[in-house]
């Protein structure tokens, strides 16, 4: 994946440190809210409901295995933490 997504948020849940908190039920229950939204059969005139619904069940995908989830919430964290640095370091150059 060369473009970085949060798939909590493409499921509309928390991310960070409170998304790796989040049971598989709740994962399978935002997916399915999210699924009767964005399925392709719900939105005839959108020539992107396709790949809306296919994004979001990718996210699916690798949130309810709990390997890729591991894997996934480790490179968020990373990036979470590269974020804050830049941000801090941005801060004291500009002061």
């Amino acid at each position: 994946m060369d473009v970085y997504e949060d798939h909590y948020e493409i499921l509309g849940l928390p991310s960070g440190k409170n998304g790796a908190k989040i049971t598989l039920k709740e994962i399978t229950k935002a997916y399915k809210a999210k699924a009767l939204l964005l399925h392709p059969d719900k939105n005839p005139f959108d020539s992107k409901a396709k790949a809306k619904f296919q994004r979001l069940k990718s996210s699916y995908d690798v949130l309810k295995d709990d390997n890729t989830r591991k894997l996934f919430d480790k490179k968020l964290s990373n990036i979470i933490a590269k974020r804050r640095k830049m941000e801090s370091d941005l801060a004291r150059v500009s002061s």
